[in-house]
């Protein structure tokens, strides 16, 4: 199955980067963005059949590896083979 993992800042952590880039945009004449966030995202396919079974092995990656959760957060997107 694929799976899609989004991975943000947490609200209350100061981002540098992201307050950046929205200031270049509001300098580019991008002025009317209430709200920006940059985070990363990871894509990948793991070899199951159990939508239950990729959602937990994903948490458990994010948990262990791919995030550091005092100061992000994450959002696990399982897409359905046709």
């Amino acid at each position: 199955m694929n799976v899609i993992i989004n991975i943000f800042p947490k609200k209350e952590v100061l981002n540098p980067e992201t307050e950046a880039v929205k200031k270049s945009l509001s300098n580019l004449g991008f002025d009317n963005i209430e709200k920006l966030y940059l985070g990363k995202q990871i894509t990948m396919t793991i070899n199951e059949k159990s939508e239950k079974n990729v959602q937990k092995l994903a948490s458990q990656m994010c948990e262990k590896l791919l995030v550091n959760s005092i100061i992000e957060d994450y959002k696990i997107t399982i897409l359905r083979e046709n």
